[in-house]
């Protein structure tokens, strides 16, 4: 027999919210297993006469499975079949329903306390310390406390222009940012379920693409490109930004010789090179 349970607009928004956060939490087989016999032994300690150390486990599991799966209102098929036996796959799903229904709580360390706001008078020195490239900046990012990302920013055209040294590494800033937190202020870098900070740097974010794209490279470089005598027999260029420069790639009509195309390939280099882009557009010929 089903029954329903009427909640307040607020307590819906708040459940809601604890589901979404608690889905974060990162969990392994071991928690899993020990939690999914907590329960199935506090079922049948509840539920049947038997005592439960005094048989193997395989036994329970087979004799008792469709009754304490119906005991969960499992809504998976299989699980109503009357000779379903519960496998290990069946583990994290049982553990999962058994939460949701508020029959069992998985342990945590989890730490209310936000790590922006325990170390704000810090973060400015580890942002110093970053040693950034002057066309980027970073955003620290942190919706659930102990959660925090790293979202690097960079402005585009800047970047282009940028000295080659000066190159924003996400691997390399990962890499300073948890050196930094371990070895200065001590913080265990790792699971929020164990009492520690999940650290994570985000793919770059670039800024000013399109305006460059229209501005720079629309108007001044493939205008100049297509003056070059190599460039007869060019159909179209196209081009593809990425957080180290970009990708040009030439398609030209028909089939012009090796030599042609790669004397272009040099021109557009030499060009890109004195309107100081360096090597950081790649021409794909």
């Amino acid at each position: 027999m089903s029954t329903k349970v009427l909640l307040k607009e607020s307590e819906l928004v708040s459940m809601i919210k604890k589901i979404i956060k608690e889905s974060k939490f990162s969990y392994s087989d071991f928690d899993y297993m020990s939690a999914f016999f907590q329960i199935f032994n506090n079922w049948l300690k509840k539920n049947t006469p038997e005592e439960v150390w005094s048989y193997p486990t395989s036994y329970l599991i087979q004799k008792y499975s469709k009754p304490f799966l119906q005991s969960l209102g499992g809504d998976n098929a299989r699980w109503e079949s009357d000779d379903y036996e519960i496998n290990k796959w069946d583990v994290q799903r049982i553990v999962d329903a058994a939460v949701r229904q508020g029959h069992y709580k998985l342990p945590s360390l989890y730490k209310e306390e936000k790590f922006t706001e325990k170390y704000k008078k810090i973060i400015p020195t580890l942002i110093e310390h970053l040693e950034l490239p002057e066309y980027s900046q970073i955003e620290i990012i942190e919706d659930d406390p102990n959660f925090v990302k790293f979202k690097p920013q960079v402005l585009y055209a800047n970047m282009l222009l940028a000295d080659e040294t000066k190159r924003l590494d996400k691997y390399n800033l990962d890499k300073k940012i948890r050196h930094f937190l371990e070895n200065f202020i001590g913080l265990e870098i790792g699971n929020p379920v164990h009492g520690k900070v999940e650290i994570s740097v985000t793919d770059p974010v670039l800024f000013g693409i399109d305006e460059w794209i229209k501005d720079v490279l629309n108007k001044q470089i493939k205008k100049q490109i297509r003056a070059f005598p190599e460039a007869r027999g060019l159909k179209s260029i196209r081009f593809q930004p990425n957080v180290t420069g970009g990708e040009m790639k030439l398609v030209f009509t028909g089939y012009p010789s090796f030599a042609l195309r790669n004397a272009l390939r040099d021109k557009i280099k030499s060009y890109l090179q004195q309107l100081g882009y360096g090597q950081k557009i790649k021409i794909d010929i």
